[in-house]
């Protein structure tokens, strides 16, 4: 399977290996909006989109410097607001995602980088 990020402007990113898969972890986000009702407690409901989104945690445990270098040019051309493609490392299907939280990069060892990161459904 091929783990990639790819950018709006067609720029496609693949890495040696997907993320650890123990580390890995996908939440349904609440979308749901509510408001009171005046008179009796009631409460009116309404979802904002209707599909479910998601927010997954990724984390790759020893990344090479050459991978470290392809997410870091991801985050640096997408930031936290642009969206990208990105494969997901378990269905192999291609979300359309942002980063929610930022990669933030450890040095565990001399020549690999410990790198998590949120990404969420748009």
């Amino acid at each position: 399977m091929a783990y990639t990020f790819k950018l709006q402007a067609t720029t496609e990113y693949l890495l040696d290996r997907g993320p650890s898969r123990s580390a890995f972890s996908e939440d349904i986000i609440d979308d749901t909006v509510a408001s009171k009702a005046d008179g009796g407690g009631y409460e009116m409901t309404l979802s904002r989109v209707t599909r479910d989104l998601y927010e997954y945690t990724v984390v790759y445990g020893a990344l090479t410097d050459a991978d470290r270098t392809k997410i870091e040019a991801v985050d640096t051309a997408c930031g936290g607001s642009e969206w990208f493609y990105w494969t997901h490392p378990i269905s192999g299907a291609e979300k359309t995602v942002r980063f929610s939280q930022r990669p933030n990069f450890k040095n565990p060892y001399i020549d690999r980088s410990r790198i998590s990161f949120k990404l969420r459904d748009i």
